[in-house]
Formats: C-alpha cells, structure tokens, sequence
C-alpha cells in the first residue's frame, strides 16, 4: 500500500492511475488451477468410489470406476479451463 501526501493519494486515485494499475498484468499461475482440479478430482472420484463400493460392487470394479472418473474428470477439468482461458482472451479483445 502506497502512502503519501494529500496530493500523491489523491493523484494515485485519479481514473487513469487506477485504470492503469487494473491493466497491470502478474505473473501467470497455474497453482489455482491445479488445486482446484485436485480437489474437485480427489472428492468425486473418493463420491464414485465410496458408492460403488456401497452398492456392494467389488473392490476391482470399485477401482475401475475411481480410475475412469479420474480420466474424465482432468479432461472435463481441462476442457473448460482452456474454454474459459479462450472465452476470456476474446472478451478483452
């Protein structure tokens, strides 16, 4: 946070200055993206799981299914992060 006189505060809140400190660009990550795809991964394949084997499928089964729901869930995940990604950039086009 950048401190200053009533004039140096005054001119950083100016439009322009803020529409200028909006426009800055950080560092692209993609830690947010991994983590929420983890977690989103690790919570439906454990719900796929956990009722497969409730159901009273073998553990084989059980597995499989955890297995398939993992593949598709990091494509699914995938695919609407770079849609996202694709729809954003042709907004601030």
């Amino acid at each position: 946070m950048t401190t200053g006189s009533p004039e140096q505060l005054r001119e950083q809140h100016r439009p322009s200055a803020i529409r200028t400190r909006l426009n800055l660009k950080g560092p692209d990550s993609q830690i947010g993206n991994a983590v929420l795809g983890g977690i989103d991964g690790c919570v439906t394949t454990f719900a796929i799981v956990s009722g497969a084997l409730g159901a009273g499928l073998a553990a084989p089964v059980a597995l499989i299914l955890g297995v398939a729901n993992l593949i598709a869930d990091g494509f699914s995940m995938a695919a609407s992060n770079y849609e996202a990604v694709a729809a954003e950039a042709e907004r601030a086009a």
